[in-house]
């Protein structure tokens, strides 16, 4: 059994990732994320995913190249589709956020021991009167 209510069941989402081409976007996707790309060259900052629902193409395109039955979200496209493009991250509050990657400021590298200048010749010039005693 199992009533079905008139609403379609939520599209699985790895069978709708699996049906999109792994070597190129289709024409919906190439559109959206021209889009996106768009959106996100308008501010410098991370922009929150509710921000990028309110725009009406972004929000057209959204509709219509995702299944509306919530199975895939804009969140869960972006990351694995156009995630080399733009970076998806969590803001202190938890909120995914968006951004053109290459546009923020990347966290520093882990500090490693800096190699000495070019041109010194050995260690410094303390003069050879032996270190402090031990």
């Amino acid at each position: 059994g199992g009533k079905s209510g008139g609403k379609k069941p939520p599209v699985d989402k790895e069978e709708w990732f699996a049906a999109l081409p792994s070597d190129q976007l289709t024409g919906e996707e190439a559109m959206l994320r021209e889009a996106l790309l768009d959106w996100l060259a308008q501010s410098p900052r991370p922009r929150k995913f509710s921000e990028v629902s309110q725009d009406p193409k972004i929000q057209r395109l959204r509709n219509a190249l995702l299944p509306g039955s919530g199975g895939v979200l804009l969140q869960d496209w972006v990351v694995r589709r156009v995630g080399g493009e733009i970076d998806v991250q969590k803001d202190a509050s938890g909120q995914s956020e968006l951004s053109l990657r290459g546009a923020t400021p990347e966290p520093p590298p882990p500090t490693t021991p800096a190699p000495p200048p070019p041109g010194g010749k050995g260690g410094s010039p303390a003069g050879g009167k032996g270190g402090a005693p031990a």
